[in-house]
């Protein structure tokens, strides 16, 4: 081990760990997190970071599949989206690629008007030959019949080099949708788990981040925890003896208390290793976004239309975006400051 490859260890632990504070208490973020650091053999930041580095090219498509709607107000939640809104404006600006996000029809104002909200410019078409940072929006139908053609009919617009899920609801084995609670919610879903699979299975490098197990790219984590998470075996209450786990894999994972925390934190490990601490967006900025979408139909995990992320409201969500912000400028800005220490624990060998 080196310099480089310590630094970068012992930061991606750091995000890693930002990202799974539990603020409820209950563990659940844990035993996700740990199965999938075993599997992932690094910080699971920095390896979501390095995958969408080596995958983007300069105007290239990058998909982002985004959108869970909730059972009792049959609205989208926060979670995911104002994530995927953030990550877009960082694709958009510091790569020049062009995201579009792929999500539920009733999400899609919401999105534009957190998209606007940050200063990110909007279009509901794709691709676009300007060199502008834009956003794309485009809704996938709810209907099981029609995923693949219009699959076919975005891919008409050109291939993506990546795609992305955060917090994108996943079907099990039988093609059923669930909620954490194991109520079936496959009707109010966008069938968006289909244009994931039909992407991976043509070789475009995939993502994904979630936080319980329901989600798109999830089942990579389905064997290691399946005892430990409620719901995810053969028990759920809509009979179709399959759980909640999603049975779709992605070649990366980030798991987060909230999805959106993992967001932070991928955004954060892109910046170290691009060395600009401009990349990581302010908490006040955070907040615009997540106003916005809520003002125009998002609502939190508990249905109500209060600016919160998954039962936590938006200075907890500032507050741990903020941090992830102070350590990696504090990284950037004081490189080569503390070579003694670097030099005494690599020769110590611990962390061989």
């Amino acid at each position: 081990m080196d310099k480089s490859s310590l630094s970068l260890l012992n930061f991606g632990d750091s995000l890693d760990s930002i990202a799974n504070l539990d603020p409820r208490g209950y563990g659940v973020c844990r035993v996700l997190y740990k199965a999938a650091r075993d599997m992932a053999n690094e910080p699971l930041s920095i390896k979501g970071a390095k995958l969408i580095i080596d995958s983007l090219a300069p105007k290239g498509l990058v998909y982002i599949i985004s959108g869970f709607v909730l059972p009792d107000c049959e609205k989208a939640e926060t979670d995911g989206l104002i994530g995927a809104v953030l990550l877009s404006k960082v694709l958009a600006l510091y790569f020049r690629a062009k995201p579009v996000i792929i999500c539920p029809p009733e999400a899609l104002s919401a999105a534009e008007a957190a998209s606007r909200a940050i200063g990110l410019e909007v279009i509901s078409s794709i691709p676009d030959a300007s060199d502008r940072p834009y956003l794309s929006l485009m809704p996938f139908t709810k209907d099981k019949a029609k995923a693949l053609d219009e699959t076919a009919a975005l891919l008409e617009n050109g291939m993506p080099c990546l795609v992305i899920s955060i917090e994108a609801p996943g079907s099990n084995a039988e093609g059923e949708y669930h909620s954490a609670k194991g109520i079936n919610i496959t009707e109010l879903e966008a069938k968006s788990d289909a244009l994931f699979r039909l992407l991976q299975n043509m070789g475009v490098p995939s993502l994904s981040i979630g936080d319980l197990g329901n989600e798109i790219g999830l089942s990579t984590l389905r064997e290691s925890v399946l005892k430990y998470i409620d719901k995810a075996g053969k028990s759920c209450q809509c009979g179709c003896v399959s759980g909640i786990f999603s049975d779709t894999a992605a070649d990366a994972v980030i798991t987060a208390t909230a999805s959106d925390w993992g967001v932070y934190a991928l955004i954060s490990a892109i910046a170290l290793l691009r060395g600009n601490k401009e990349i990581i967006p302010s908490g006040d900025e955070l907040k615009d976004a997540l106003r916005a979408g809520v003002e125009n139909g998002l609502v939190d995990m508990s249905g109500k239309a209060v600016p919160a992320i998954d039962g936590f409201n938006e200075s907890l969500n500032a507050a741990v975006l903020s941090l992830m912000r102070e350590l990696v400028s504090h990284a950037i800005d004081n490189r080569g400051e503390y070579e003694y220490w670097f030099d005494s624990v690599l020769q110590s060998g611990y962390f061989n």
